[in-house]
């Protein structure tokens, strides 16, 4: 126990020896450092100098042998030596402002921060109107935090130029050599100049903290000015990028109406495909020029927020015309009148034929016996077929003022058809049927070319023996005097009486008669006066008109 006493008192006391030792070394070590503390600020300065004048010597030395010298290689080892003078110069200069301002600085920035590009950057400078304004919110905060800013660095760069003038002057009292301390005087007067400057700029700087501290920016005035600022007047340049892209559509057109009039003149068949040619180059020019209107005012109005976003539209769009390229290729054929449906020709869709009056993506169609337009869209039928067809092929089986008569026994003028309905008149009352459900009624036109009246007469049995001889010639020759003396005599074009057959009750006739369409309106009247001269005849012959005989049957007896 004792021995370990012993040795811990020892290794303390070598310890603090070499502690103490260490002390006087480092004593002694400064000392050296002091008495070898080398040359003065003078002489290192008046060392610079002589170098900095020898190394313009130099470069004035190396300046003329390049003029004088002819060889490349040379011109180059001097150019090499001059370049490098020209460095040791700069440096040496550096060096001795540094030197004489203690490491001072006389002519500095704000340091600037550098970022690096990227797509968030891009994305930024995009969106910077609309940013901007939105940072409009918080402007005063935010100048008053900048200015802070910039107020805190001006005041370290006046400390800093306050040093340096200290210096300089510190350094021009300890300077014997007149030329030197004349150099350090200007260095002196520039380093006081930017330190007024400095003391100016805080000034100013410290001002407009001021007025911003005591300004007031309400939020609602400052959300106004930004739907003012910026929504209004990206509504106000996207309206006139259309508008100047409408102007240059319609001028684009305009240089091809005189062609297409040229061409429309001629009735040739084979001018059909140029002039559909016309109008899809026009309007696909047109479209052209319109759009790169549209983005050259936008890119004129800086709005790049719109400029994009219609970009991007257009990129879309194409992303999706990609795959409805073969629909759109049929499109174009159909276009040009080289598809399956054409211009001019005849077609038939949903249940009615329709001329193809202009092909276009709004296709029209027109049929001359029904009033109206049918404007249909390209896809609906560019799979359909047209034909030609000849002058003469009826459209429809009417026109407004024929008159027909209908499978369910409906009879009248018609007064009205449209592709979707036909109106009849019909005894003062009008009957209305869609178009497609008239067609389904067979009707039957007894106006454009005439009529035939179907009538049934029979006499009794009792004349059995002449009926096919005397008295069939007897009915023929009064039927035809009946007509002779009615007012439909020059409207008849024919007429048959024969004998038809011989019925359960019966012998009977068949009166066929026919007439123009001119007095289709009498068709019930013309039948009633058959049956009437047909009654009247067989009153004056004695013919008896038989009647229907209702058989009945009991289990005794059979009545009659």
């Amino acid at each position: 126990m004792l021995r370990s006493i012993h040795f811990l008192i020892f290794i303390l006391l070598c310890i603090y020896c070499g502690g103490v030792f260490a002390q006087d070394l480092e004593s002694q070590n400064r000392q050296e450092a002091i008495v070898d503390a080398g040359p003065t600020l003078e002489q290192k300065l008046l060392e610079l100098r002589q170098t900095l004048l020898d190394k313009e010597k130099e470069k004035k030395a190396l300046e003329l042998a390049l003029k004088s010298e002819s060889d490349e290689l040379k011109q180059t080892q001097i150019k090499q030596e001059l370049n490098a003078a020209n460095d040791i110069i700069k440096g040496v200069r550096e060096e001795i402002v540094q030197l004489a301002t203690g490491g001072t600085k006389l002519y500095d920035e704000p340091p600037v921060v550098k970022q690096d590009v990227s797509w968030e950057e891009d994305l930024e400078r995009i969106f910077e109107p609309l940013l901007e304004q939105l940072r409009e919110v918080s402007e005063r905060p935010r100048l008053i935090e900048e200015l802070k800013t910039e107020i805190a660095y001006w005041e370290s760069r006046k400390e800093l130029l306050s040093q340096a003038v200290a210096n300089l002057e510190q350094s021009i009292t300890e300077i014997d050599n007149r030329s030197l301390r004349k150099e350090l005087g200007e260095l002196l007067k520039t380093a006081k100049s930017r330190y007024n400057s400095a003391q100016q700029k805080l000034s100013l700087l410290n001002n407009e903290l001021l007025v911003l501290e005591n300004a007031k920016n309400p939020i609602w005035s400052t959300i106004g000015e930004i739907i003012t600022g910026v929504f209004i007047e990206m509504i106000l340049h996207l309206l006139t990028a259309l508008l100047a892209a409408f102007l240059v559509y319609q001028v684009a057109r305009l240089f091809s109406w005189l062609i297409l009039g040229l061409v429309k003149k001629s009735k040739s068949k084979d001018n059909v495909y140029l002039e559909r040619m016309i109008e899809m180059t026009r309007t696909f020019v047109g479209f052209v020029f319109a759009f790169l209107a549209y983005l050259v005012v936008l890119y004129t109005m800086t709005e790049w927020l719109l400029l994009v976003f219609s970009l991007l539209i257009i990129a879309g769009l194409a992303l999706g015309l990609k795959e409805a390229l073969p629909i759109f290729i049929i499109e174009i054929k159909t276009l040009l009148n080289f598809g399956s449906i054409r211009q001019g020709e005849r077609l038939v869709f949903h249940g009615l034929p329709w001329r193809i009056t202009r092909l276009n993506v709004l296709t029209t169609l027109h049929n001359p016996s029904l009033h109206g337009h049918l404007r249909v869209p390209l896809t609906k039928i560019m799979n359909l077929s047209s034909r030609l067809y000849h002058k003469d092929e009826p459209w429809f089986p009417t026109i407004v003022g024929d008159y027909i008569k209908l499978e369910d026994g409906v009879f009248g003028k018609v007064q009205r058809q449209t592709p979707d309905i036909v109106e009849i008149d019909f005894g003062e009352s009008t009957y209305t049927y869609q178009t497609l459900e008239f067609l389904s009624r067979r009707p039957r036109n007894l106006s454009k070319k005439g009529f035939t009246i179907h009538e049934v007469f029979g006499v009794d049995y009792n004349h059995q023996k002449s009926v096919t001889h005397s008295i069939l010639s007897s009915y023929k020759l009064g039927i035809e005097k009946a007509i002779e003396s009615s007012d439909y005599a020059e409207h008849c074009t024919s007429l048959f009486v024969e004998f038809d057959n011989a019925s359960a009750s019966s012998l009977d006739f068949r009166i066929l008669a026919t007439f123009n369409g001119a007095v289709a309106s009498e068709y019930f009247r013309i039948k009633r006066m058959l049956q009437k001269a047909s009654v009247e005849l067989a009153n004056r012959e004695g013919w008896i008109i038989p009647f229907q005989q209702l058989t009945v049957h009991s289990s005794e007896t059979s009545v009659k």
